[in-house]
């Protein structure tokens, strides 16, 4: 649900004029056949751009189609013992995020953390059916406090540098071109 919650929050500023509450997402019980549960939504727009609705229609069936693969993602983890490695990633990218948000820098090679990543990865966070335990879904809280509060406090721009960016691909091509690289 929070993964959801994340997506309809990114959704209303990338579009024209559309208020806050003009789409509402939840997740409630299905009615087709075949899926226990579904993604719902209520939707209110009135005079709105034909051109945005369209890319906003394509980033909601891609929503779905992620939605979808988690539970198959996750099933497939689960049944191949692949939880524990998924759960270090998870663990990895918050660390990695947060040294973005803080330090503004990509550490990549984890050596402070990397005998609780392993410690992770090697099921020291798993029950005995193999799944997740309550502690470790304590950690994943306590990240996402500090994930909120970094990006509440961060030094990095709302937006990034887009005419920056275009030069930087730019000059990256052209010494592809002329075979510098």
């Amino acid at each position: 649900m929070k993964t959801l919650k994340r997506m309809q929050f990114d959704l209303v500023p990338r579009y024209s004029a559309m208020p806050e509450d003009s789409i509402k997402l939840y997740i409630d019980q299905a009615v087709r056949d075949g899926y226990d549960t579904e993604i719902f939504m209520d939707v209110r727009l009135t005079h709105y751009p034909l051109r945005d609705y369209c890319s906003l229609w394509g980033e909601l069936q891609n929503m779905v189609k992620s939605y979808g693969k988690i539970g198959k993602r996750n099933e497939h983890a689960l049944t191949h013992n692949k939880i524990g490695k998924h759960s270090m990633h998870l663990i990895r990218l918050c660390l990695m995020c947060l040294d973005l948000l803080e330090k503004g820098e990509i550490v990549t090679f984890r050596e402070k953390e990397h005998d609780l990543l392993m410690d992770i990865r090697n099921g020291a966070y798993l029950d005995e059916s193999g799944k997740p335990t309550a502690e470790f879904f304590e950690m994943i809280n306590e990240f996402e406090k500090r994930l909120e509060y970094a990006r509440e406090h961060t030094s990095l721009p709302d937006e990034p540098d887009y005419k920056e960016i275009d030069e930087f691909v730019m000059s990256v091509n052209e010494r592809v071109v002329r075979g510098t690289i």
